[in-house]
């Protein structure tokens, strides 16, 4: 079993990589950074959760 701190530097990790190719990809299509940032946030840390949480239940399984 891996501690809180292991769980919670996961998320921060996924999210933070998630958002930046957000981000990356909003840039290249020509968003505007102002426009896309708190969207492309909203959805990695979403995602991060998702991702997270079903990694955390699957090392909690026998």
């Amino acid at each position: 079993m891996q501690s809180t701190r292991h769980w919670i530097m996961q998320f921060l990790r996924e999210a933070a990589i998630l958002c930046a190719i957000l981000v990356a990809v909003d840039l290249a299509i020509g968003v505007k950074l102002a426009d896309s940032f708190w969207m492309s946030l909203a959805y990695s840390v979403a995602a991060a959760a998702i991702f997270t949480g079903y990694r955390y239940h699957q090392s909690r399984k026998p």
